[in-house]
């Protein structure tokens, strides 16, 4: 494959792993992939391909994603770059693609279950965001029996191919579950829902603020104000930044409404 060149969707080798997420070597570590998400690259999909990157929940230590400006050659997008070594890539418009360049340049692998759950993720996501909320929340189902719906967090140290142990982490069950939970508050499935919040909030890092948001929701509608200002004062200990975010105004005042003592 050329550099700057269409990625060839079928010729690349592309080995897969039955661990969560196995580096194959440790050059990718201290790597930076950017991904272009200015005008024409996002009209071609290169947001969605970005996501897919961060939700496969790869060490950052190991390759940090992120989004970026304009690298040029936007008739060929959506484009990449690959930091420090300066390798770009072009029409990079699909996971399957963006798997291509994780494996044959960053040594960095994902198994077909995680790559296949992401996909349903955001295709979830998708139908969710249109009202479809059967078909989202069957979506997040099918995602969750590919990850095998773990009910605890899920890491693992892998070894690459000279030794070096690299740390990464499982491929985001708890964003599916925070999402399935979402849609079944709109299915007026309360008592699922909540199952779903609470089992997000037990997966995700301490800091992920949409599961504490999830969890408050889900036992404000199940008629629980009490349980759900329990749930805003814990979450503040381990999550301050969740003060910040439009949420919080929101729920500080649907909380007072209900009696609840809450400090704003």
């Amino acid at each position: 494959m050329a550099l700057g060149q269409k990625l060839p969707t079928r010729t690349l080798p592309a080995t897969r792993s039955s661990k969560v997420l196995t580096t194959v070597r440790a050059s990718a570590q201290g790597k930076e992939l950017k991904v272009c998400t200015a005008k024409v690259c996002k009209r071609q999909g290169s947001g969605q391909v970005l996501r897919f990157l961060q939700d496969l929940g790869i060490d950052q230590n190991v390759l940090h994603v992120q989004d970026t400006g304009c690298l040029g050659s936007c008739g060929n997008g959506p484009n990449m770059v690959l930091a420090p070594t300066g390798e770009t890539f072009s029409h990079v418009a699909t996971p399957t693609d963006a798997c291509q360049v994780l494996t044959a340049f960053c040594g960095i692998q994902a198994p077909d279950n995680i790559v296949q759950a992401t996909q349903l993720r955001l295709a979830g996501n998708a139908a969710a965001g249109e009202g479809r909320f059967e078909e989202a929340e069957q979506a997040y189902t099918s995602a969750l029996q590919l990850l095998g719906e773990p009910t605890r967090p899920v890491s693992s140290t892998s070894t690459s191919s000279n030794g070096a142990a690299v740390k990464v982490r499982a491929g985001g069950a708890y964003l599916v579950l925070c999402n399935r939970a979402a849609v079944r508050l709109q299915l007026k499935r309360t008592h699922d829902a909540l199952e779903d919040a609470r089992a997000a909030v037990e997966q995700a890092p301490p800091s992920f603020v949409n599961g504490w948001v999830r969890l408050i929701d889900c036992h404000y509608a199940a008629g629980q104000p009490a349980e759900a200002a329990a749930v805003l004062a814990r979450a503040l200990t381990v999550c301050p930044q969740l003060k910040s975010t439009p949420e919080y105004r929101s729920i500080v005042h649907a909380l007072k409404k209900a009696g609840c003592k809450v400090s704003a």
